[in-house]
């Protein structure tokens, strides 16, 4: 891979000394392939601007470092599986396929990695690092079909599955080691339907999020509602709290939970963005404003439908959601009460499936053009388009908290 020189950065200290505690500290996975490349990597992350103006190859060993994961759907060349950034600049296979891997999720603390599959018989993966080696750790039923999210409580202790098409979800105890038990301790079905006869005719569970070590959000697309519930972390069980109505035939696909408790949602089915505000007395969501995902006719594709898909967070007022067939990525800004769109460009690939942040960077799943696009620039809300990895049917991006990840990684390449 080809390297741009290290540039001098300012207030950077002892370079050697700083990579050498980024590659000893929690902040940092052995994804790296020497000392050379994790000193660029401070001086990369450490400045800013050069972040700005980093080219494909550079930014590709910062996508690296930092852990970077992508899960892919099966396809023309094999069967979909995790894929990783290699030092080699591309996507490389970092763990035995699987029949498409459609979301991933870290432990909050151990080297411990989950996966789902979707279709009639989702599965759940666990991989585990011990010793240097990462294995396959677990492999349950989601008793649930067409699972397509999963959360873990703030003390990793429970997972929760999302299953779009039973409209149900699944409660997992996760024992001490990170793995999940055998058996779900508790089904919890959702009741909902919205206005859309086609795709709405019953509750459809598509996100799940924790507000706090016992309480979590859920989106049912398919009822036009977030629905609250408490866990019981004796037994696992959960309580329905509170059923917080969205707008009708907006489907509640994703949400990102900013601070002061503002939830803000990507509405898949009308196009939308919503802005609700949580309350922690009630587990109650009220709707606060309501915005456009698209407005921008110069950028966007001539289609007759298209569906807002992820939504993530750049900073403490920005979201992005993407928007699939119309395939632009748009940016707004969040107040207390208010959703002001800033920018809607082209997503850089088709079917903008999913999203995600490395430092000021914006990472696109294209999936139908079976890449991942980079944009940066994330933060300032008007972001650039600096290039695209190649990667067949990207359905799901993952970072590593704080850069952390699992340390070593079987060789496929």
């Amino acid at each position: 891979m080809t390297v741009e020189p290290p540039l001098a950065v300012e207030g950077c200290g002892d370079d050697r000394q700083d990579a050498l505690d980024l590659a000893h500290s929690d902040h940092c996975t052995a994804l790296v392939p020497d000392i050379d490349s994790i000193l660029r990597t401070v001086k990369d992350i450490s400045n800013r601007r050069t972040r700005r103006e980093l080219g494909m190859d550079n930014w590709r060993l910062v996508a690296e470092a930092r852990g970077v994961l992508v899960g892919t759907l099966a396809g023309a060349t094999g069967g979909g599986g995790v894929r990783r950034f290699g030092a080699a600049g591309s996507l490389v296979p970092a763990l035995e396929e699987r029949q498409g891997v459609a979301a991933l999720l870290w432990h909050p603390t151990l080297p411990v990695l989950y996966g789902l599959t979707m279709g009639p018989e989702g599965r759940l993966f666990a991989w585990r690092e011990e010793k240097g080696v990462v294995h396959l750790a677990a492999d349950r039923p989601s008793h649930g079909t067409v699972p397509c999210h999963l959360a873990a409580d703030p003390r990793g202790a429970f997972l929760l599955l999302a299953n779009y098409g039973t409209g149900s979800l699944t409660v997992f105890p996760v024992e001490e080691d990170g793995v999940p038990a055998a058996a779900p301790a508790w089904l919890q079905a959702l009741a909902g339907r919205g206005p859309r006869a086609d795709r709405q005719q019953r509750s459809f569970a598509h996100h799940v999020a924790f507000m706090d070590d016992e309480v979590v959000l859920v989106n049912d697309l398919g009822g036009d509602a977030l629905v609250s519930f408490r866990l019981d972390r004796g037994t696992g069980r959960l309580e329905q709290l509170e059923v917080s109505p969205m707008p009708a035939g907006s489907g509640p696909r994703h949400m990102v939970v900013l601070p002061d408790d503002r939830v803000v949602v990507s509405g898949e089915l009308d196009n939308t963005v919503v802005l609700g505000h949580y309350d922690r007395a009630s587990a109650h969501v009220t709707v606060a404003a309501v915005a456009p995902s698209s407005w921008s006719t110069e950028v966007r594709r001539p289609v007759g439908e298209s569906l807002a898909s992820d939504i993530l967070a750049a900073g403490a007022d920005v979201v992005y959601v993407a928007n699939r067939g119309y395939d632009t990525i748009a940016s707004l800004r969040v107040g207390a009460d208010s959703l002001t769109p800033v920018s809607e460009l082209a997503a850089g690939g088709s079917w903008p499936q999913h999203l995600a942040v490395v430092d000021d960077t914006l990472l696109v799943a294209c999936q139908r053009s079976d890449a991942v696009a980079v944009w940066v620039g994330a933060a300032g809300a008007r972001p650039r388009l600096l290039g695209t990895v190649p990667v067949e049917r990207p359905a799901w991006l993952l970072t590593a908290p704080g850069g952390r990840g699992l340390s070593t990684w079987p060789d496929r390449r």
